[in-house]
């Protein structure tokens, strides 16, 4: 591997994935999850009949190991002519006792066990906050239908939440020059479109906007000369940075762009290595999802390659 991976800020290296582990214990926390289809219709279409179903849920998981869980299911019919006819139906309430085991909580009672329809086991997922903190419990995962259920302070005025649903995802590292495929698991809340920031690394560290110096702030370990290690196109796009200790050895990347300059379209189709001239570059779908990154020898001869499994 070239120093790209080690040295080059908008690109980091492969991290291995580890499982939190939360001592067993019990909570003080609320969660909310809410999602919504259409049974019939779709209000996209002017003056057409739909039928809109809103789903909630209200956890509630307390200090002596019990849990109170309340679901509701809100209909708006609409009608051309009639306009809607919206009424709210109560389908589950239960009160019954949780346990937590690592990172999974599992409701043990207060259902029937012929309730198949119900998911009694999720997993918890913690984040890091902006001062660095951990902050555990964050939000809960639905193992059976994999939509999130977020942490609140109080579960009213609900409705603005609406669920992500996350999606298990395959990422493949080919070899060209071992004929060896090696391959891990990971999870995306952007099933249709995986977010590149879930992908295992390498990846773009910000998949929306273009590397503009006054960016270039917020991404950490970063020298403080910004004029004298980066170098800027005529839109103010990041296209050079010089990684050698010393500018002299002009050792740089070179940052190419897909495309003209625009708010729409400003992601990096190649990064080459100007020492060794090694160059990488990024595909996409015609949604403008990246769907691989292929790593190229000075002779451009395919060395690597890095995807997502694509489904049939």
């Amino acid at each position: 591997m070239t120093k790209l991976y080690t040295k080059l800020p908008i690109l980091l290296w492969f991290a291995c994935f580890s499982d939190l582990s939360l001592s067993a214990q019990t909570i003080d926390k609320s969660y909310i999850g809410h999602w919504f289809h259409y049974t019939v219709g779709s209000p996209a279409k002017p003056d057409s009949n739909y039928t809109k179903l809103d789903t909630f849920v209200e956890m509630i998981f307390r200090k002596d190991g019990t849990y109170n869980y309340k679901g509701y299911i809100k209909t708006d019919v609409f009608t051309p002519g009639k306009g809607h006819l919206k009424f709210k139906k109560n389908f589950r309430y239960m009160d019954g006792n949780y346990q937590i085991e690592d990172n999974t909580l599992t409701l043990l009672s207060g259902f029937k066990a012929d309730e198949i329809d119900l998911c009694t086991t999720y997993e918890f997922e913690s984040i890091t906050n902006k001062f660095k903190q951990e902050v555990s419990y964050f939000r809960l995962w639905d193992t059976r239908s994999f939509y999130e259920y977020a942490m609140v302070e109080k579960t009213t005025n609900n409705e603005n939440f609406l669920s992500h649903k996350r999606k298990l995802q395959s990422f493949y590292i080919l070899s060209e020059l071992t004929k060896t495929i090696d391959s891990t698991a990971f999870w995306t809340n952007s099933p249709d479109c995986p977010y590149e920031i879930d992908w295992p690394k390498p990846a773009l560290l910000d998949m929306k906007t273009p590397l503009k110096k006054s960016q270039l702030d917020s991404i950490n370990n970063l020298v403080e000369d910004l004029d004298r290690m980066y170098s800027y196109d005529t839109n103010n796009r990041l296209n050079r940075f010089y990684y050698s200790a010393k500018k002299e050895k002009t050792f740089f990347y070179m940052i190419s762009y897909i495309g003209e300059a625009s708010e729409q379209n400003t992601n990096i189709h190649s990064i080459k290595d100007s020492k060794d001239e090694t160059e990488y570059i990024f595909i996409r779908d015609e949604k403008n999802c990246l769907q691989r990154i292929e790593q190229f020898n000075s002779a451009h001869q395919l060395i690597m390659a890095y995807y997502l499994a694509r489904e049939n």
